[in-house]
């Protein structure tokens, strides 16, 4: 609107690809701001995922971390919820499961959550809210789902088939370094 002929370039941040071992346990990875949005979506998953995937594997624990859990109080959660607060280290959350879900479905900007758990490695579960606007998204290794039985499936799927969880970490290491490149590739042509 302010300059009609200006060519506009748009850039993603780059992410640092982390490699953690793979844990093995039936763990799943919530790392999130404390945003209503945020909540929202949890908050449907608590309601309409949880229950499904608890009940196939009752040792199965949604672990939550960053200022999210400053929003929502331990006695109030389901059985198998656990809040783990606040980490200097982000990546001593992610280290924590194999696992990781972005259920948010609305709001905008950049997709941070779904980022940094492939960044980490995770097999990880999305609404497609939660993978819009990313780079390459449908050769993506994201699990998109917009039913709760997806979702759940989705989850399920990698805890009955491990070797899914150690496929799904070499396929996020290969997307961020695409992902990284194409981040170069842009400044490159921005500033030649």
């Amino acid at each position: 609107y302010l300059a009609p002929t200006a060519k506009v370039e748009a850039a993603y941040s780059p992410a640092k690809f982390i490699w953690h071992d793979i844990t093995g346990n039936h763990d799943i990875l919530f790392f999130s701001g404390g945003g209503e949005l945020n909540l929202n979506g949890l908050r449907q998953f608590l309601t309409d995922v949880w229950p499904i995937v608890h009940k196939a594997y009752p040792d199965s624990r949604l672990l939550i971390g960053g200022s999210i859990c400053r929003q929502l109080k331990q006695p109030e959660l389901p059985d198998g919820v656990e809040l783990k607060g606040m980490f200097d280290d982000a990546s001593l959350f992610w280290r924590l499961g194999d696992v990781a879900i972005n259920p948010v479905y609305s709001g905008t900007g950049l997709k941070i959550k779904t980022i940094e758990a492939l960044a980490n490695g995770k097999l990880t579960v999305v609404h497609p809210h939660s993978a819009e606007g990313l780079f390459e998204v449908h050769s993506s290794p994201l699990r998109i789902s917009d039913t709760p039985e997806g979702f759940a499936e989705a989850i399920l799927d990698a805890f009955n088939n491990p070797a899914n969880i150690a496929m799904a970490r070499e396929a996020a290491k290969e997307y961020i370094t695409r992902y990284n490149t194409h981040i170069l590739s842009t400044y490159s042509s921005i500033f030649s």
